[in-house]
């Protein structure tokens, strides 16, 4: 199992880290692109958050992504969630949400 910084617009001091399989890690970049292009559209209220500075972010987040990765990638290991709002890891590699 690897570490990993889930970014969400490049704000560097909210970050969940994730952690994930080693038999998906190798592909989590491309992952990542394929869950942000799976999710439902921003004008979907249900799904997105807006804040007052206009941002938007997932309402369902890292524990939607992990949950996608788990269904449909994770054979033996199941990828998880291990901090939630914490401080950008500079040691760990990231995606970007």
């Amino acid at each position: 199992m690897k570490r990993i910084n889930l970014v969400y617009e490049y704000d560097y001091d909210d970050v969940d880290i994730l952690e994930i399989p080693d038999e998906i890690f190798p592909h989590i970049q491309d992952l990542s692109q394929d869950y942000l292009s799976w999710i439902p559209p921003k004008d979907n209220e249900n799904e997105w958050i807006k804040y007052k500075d206009g941002s938007l972010v997932l309402s369902k987040g890292s524990k939607g992504f992990v949950s996608w990765l788990n269904n449909n990638f994770c054979k033996n290991e199941k990828a998880s969630v291990l901090f939630y709002n914490t401080k950008f890891d500079k040691s760990l590699k990231r995606i970007d949400f």
